[in-house]
C-alpha cells in the first residue's frame, strides 16, 4: 500500500471520517478478511462474486425465483401437462436457435427481449464481478488499517481508532521533543506510526466506499437478469410477432429451460457467455 508523507493527513481529515464507517468495517471484515481476500461481496445480490474469475449471473442470483415467489416455477408449472411436443411449443422460441450476432443484430422483433435480457446479465456479471474485486482490495486495506492500529496500542473496537488516532496525534503534538532531547528518536517513531495510522485510515474509507458503490450496482441489475426477467423475455418474445398472445400460465418448465440453455442462463454456455467474451 502507498504511504503518503509523514504529516501528509491532518487532524481535520480524521474529523471527516465519522466512527459509523469503522462500524462498518469491522461488521463486514470479518465476511471479507476471513475469505481469504478472495471471496468477495458479503450482501445481497454479489454473494458469490469473489470467486477471481466472471460470476455466471444465475450462478450468483442462486435460486432467486424460489426467494421470489419462482414464477418460473409455480405459474409457468400450469402448463406442463401440454402434450404437444417441444419443437411444437417452442414456436417462436425456436428463433433463439441462432449464433450471437444473429441474435444481436437481427431485425425480428423476437429477438428485442432477448437482447434486453442478454445485456442486462452481462450488467450484472460485470457489477458482481466488480464488487468482488471491491471486496478483496477493502479486506487488504482493513488488515493494513488493524495492523496499524495493533502497532499503536489501539482499542480492539474498530468504531473508536479515528478518534484514537486523532487523541494520539494531538498528545503528540502537545508535548514535541526537539531534535537532540532525550527520547526524540522514540517520539519521531511515534509520530511516523500515527501518520501512517491515518494513511491506512483514509485509504480503508475510500476502499469501503468503493464497495458500498459496486454492492449498490449489484442491486441496482440484479432485478433485470434475473429468472422472473427471463421469464417476462420469453413472453415478451412470443407476443412481439402479434400473431398470439400467451401469458406466463402458457409456458411449460421445457420451454423456459430451453432458453435458458440456449441464452446460457445458469450453468449452460450460450449467448450471454458469448456476448460478455466480446466485452
Amino acid at each position: 500500500m502507498q504511504k503518503l508523507g509523514t504529516l501528509l493527513f491532518t487532524t481535520a481529515m480524521l474529523g471527516l471520517m465519522t466512527p459509523v464507517i469503522f462500524a462498518d468495517v469491522s461488521g463486514q471484515n470479518a465476511a471479507y478478511a476471513n475469505n481469504g481476500n478472495g471471496n468477495g461481496g458479503g450482501n445481497g445480490g454479489g454473494n458469490g462474486g469473489g470467486n477471481g474469475g466472471s460470476k455466471k449471473s444465475s450462478e450468483a442470483r442462486g435460486n432467486s425465483a424460489a426467494a421470489r415467489g419462482q414464477a418460473g416455477g409455480q405459474a409457468v408449472g400450469q402448463g406442463a401437462g401440454k402434450a404437444a411436443p417441444l419443437a411444437a411449443q417452442l414456436k417462436s422460441l425456436n428463433s433463439l436457435n441462432r449464433n450471437l450476432n444473429g441474435v444481436m443484430n437481427s431485425a425480428d422483433p423476437k429477438m428485442a427481449p432477448m437482447r434486453s435480457f442478454i445485456t442486462a446479465s452481462a450488467a450484472y456479471e460485470t457489477a458482481v464481478d466488480t464488487e468482488a474485486a471491491a471486496a478483496a482490495a477493502y479486506a487488504d486495506e482493513y488488515a493494513d488499517l488493524a495492523e496499524a492500529a495493533a502497532s499503536l496500542g489501539l482499542s480492539d473496537t474498530p468504531e473508536t481508532w479515528v478518534s484514537e488516532i486523532a487523541s494520539l496525534k494531538a498528545e503528540l503534538e502537545a508535548a514535541p521533543v526537539a531534535e537532540g532531547e532525550e527520547g526524540y528518536d522514540a517520539y519521531i517513531a511515534q509520530f511516523e506510526a500515527v501518520a501512517e495510522a491515518e494513511t491506512e485510515a483514509a485509504e480503508a474509507l475510500q476502499a469501503k466506499g468503493i464497495l458500498d458503490a459496486a454492492v449498490a450496482e449489484v442491486a441496482a441489475t440484479e432485478g433485470a437478469a434475473s429468472e422472473d426477467a427471463l421469464i417476462s423475455a420469453i413472453v415478451d418474445a412470443y407476443n412481439a410477432t402479434g400473431n398470439e398472445v400467451i401469458t406466463v400460465s402458457d409456458l411449460t418448465p421445457e420451454m423456459i429451460d430451453y432458453a435458458k440453455s440456449q441464452l446460457g442462463f445458469g450453468d449452460a454456455d450460450g449467448a450471454i457467455d458469448a456476448y460478455m467474451s466480446g466485452l
